[in-house]
């Protein structure tokens, strides 16, 4: 019985140092629809580029997550003001950097495997 909970032992938790090289299924960032578009309610405290620079997610204060498009952004704050001024609604939509917002994110829970 001893033997049985020291191999039930050794799975616990999450392996860090697994690497995959399994395909992403997920459309490519500028095949989305934008169909909400909202900002952060409160201070933005965290924030991380995926390793291609393609994406960036930032972390609210009010346990939200938003998923932004770096070439959106950059198109969005290139667009004159007066531009941008005259852009309807949808218009803007289609424009807007924020591609996925993740709402309810207090907790995290991170377990390390002892190596």
């Amino acid at each position: 019985d001893a033997m049985r909970a020291d191999a039930a032992a050794v799975g616990i938790g999450i392996d860090l140092e697994y690497e995959t090289e399994a395909p992403s299924l997920a459309p490519e960032p500028a095949l989305y629809e934008t169909c909400y578009v909202t900002s952060h309610k409160a201070q933005c405290r965290a924030g991380a580029f995926s390793a291609d620079g393609q994406l960036v997610a930032t972390g609210s204060f009010d346990a939200s997550i938003k998923i932004l498009d770096v070439d959106r952004m950059l198109a969005k704050s290139a667009t004159p003001a007066d531009v941008a001024a005259q852009e309807t609604t949808q218009q803007n939509m289609e424009t807007h950097p924020v591609i996925r917002t993740l709402y309810d994110h207090l907790e995290v829970s991170v377990w390390f495997k002892a190596s």
